[in-house]
């Protein structure tokens, strides 16, 4: 007796470049032997830029990305049938309208439709005219799923509980993971606190800058790595920020960093900091758990399901450098509490958020949709 035929599903949705969090789980997903041998896929790229800071931009000159793309949907779609059409869809900005044309090809041969939010905005826009008519339009009779419960509040305007469903992400194991065990055993002169996200203002910088010139001023010592490719900020102005404040000494910022070096700065950090202003799911936190490592970070998106406060590190309030600072401080002045947040922290990561983790929920996650579609 033959096996049962495998569900299609055509999967529109972001790979690198530029690197960011629906890109990377994008590449997660064309790559996974496990969903690939559960489903028939097909995919197509939904991104049309190479750099970050190209990213919502230039749509003139990117005309004829977009005219392939469409074109390739649309041929695809006059060529098979799927049981559900996948798509990581942005809430807003450029992007938001470029993906609007995909979600009319798609409504247009009356596909089921899932999408996968790996950021937010919409509740943003939601009380402008043209937004509120394109997102009733976008929504009407689809599925969506959202990285945690936390972030409903951004759709629950044009999504009932019926329509959704949760997916957290994972990311794969390092096999040159270090020991856990052995995070605390460093030995590092000095504190060394690491940040490792895009250089924007909204992931923020500065707000980091703040909150280390006021440990600075208060004599403790420290070491600070930056790391990340330059978005929205100058880096004049960061490094004229460093000279006036006396930080040259302690901030360091390294550039991209990729493999290996990636690797050595999360093994040689003792704090991640990532006091992000606009986030959903940083992968990176999971990446600092990976490696043991004490999390703060902010009220932001589903940071608070990841950092449990008090547990695995703190959650702090946005835009707040002296609470950012009081923290810093007090895992840089308790060492043994620093190193058993990190071991918490990588318990439970190993937990929840490992790459196969992240395959297993996310298949059930599709069968169920395309069951609740029948």
């Amino acid at each position: 007796m033959p096996p049962p035929a495998k569900h299609k599903i055509l999967f529109i949705l972001h790979f690198p470049p530029p690197i960011h969090g629906a890109a990377i789980m994008g590449k997660h997903i064309k790559g996974s032997s496990f969903i690939n041998t559960t489903f028939d896929c097909t995919y197509i790229n939904l991104s049309t830029s190479k750099k970050l800071n190209e990213k919502g931009k230039g749509a003139f000159k990117k005309f004829w990305s977009f005219f392939r793309l469409y074109s390739k949907i649309f041929l695809t779609l006059i060529k098979n049938k799927y049981e559900v059409c996948y798509v990581t869809i942005n809430s807003k900005g450029a992007a938001f309208f470029k993906e609007m044309i995909v979600v009319l090809l798609l409504k247009s041969f009356r596909c089921k439709i899932v999408y996968h939010y790996h950021n937010k905005g919409v509740s943003d826009n939601q009380n402008k005219n043209l937004f509120n008519w394109l997102y009733h339009f976008q929504f009407k009779n689809t599925k969506a799923i959202l990285l945690s419960p936390l972030l409903y509040f951004d759709v629950s305007k044009y999504l009932s509980g019926n329509q959704l469903y949760y997916c957290a992400n994972g990311i794969p194991f390092s096999n040159t993971l270090v020991d856990s065990t052995k995070s605390g055993n460093k030995n590092n002169s000095r504190c060394e606190i690491l940040f490792l996200s895009h250089m924007m203002k909204e992931k923020g910088i500065y707000i980091l800058l703040q909150a280390l010139n006021i440990l600075k001023s208060k004599g403790i010592n420290f070491k600070a790595t930056l790391i990340g490719e330059w978005a929205d900020l100058n880096q004049k102005d960061f490094n004229d920020f460093l000279l006036t404040h006396n930080l040259e000494a302690n901030v360091f910022y390294l550039g991209q960093k990729y493999g290996e070096e990636k690797r050595l700065a999360f093994e040689s950090a003792d704090i991640f900091v990532l006091p992000t202003l606009n986030d959903c799911f940083p992968l990176v936190i999971l990446e600092s758990m990976q490696y043991a490592l004490p999390v703060i970070s902010t009220d932001e998106g589903a940071i608070p399901e990841i950092v449990e406060n008090g547990i695995n590190g703190f959650i702090i309030p946005k835009n707040d450098a002296f609470t950012l600072a009081e923290k810093i401080e007090y895992l840089i002045n308790n060492r043994c509490e620093r190193v058993e947040m990190g071991r918490r922290g990588f318990g439970i990561f190993n937990e929840k958020y490992t790459l196969p983790i992240f395959e297993k929920n996310f298949v059930q996650t599709l069968k169920q949709i395309i069951n609740d579609y029948q």
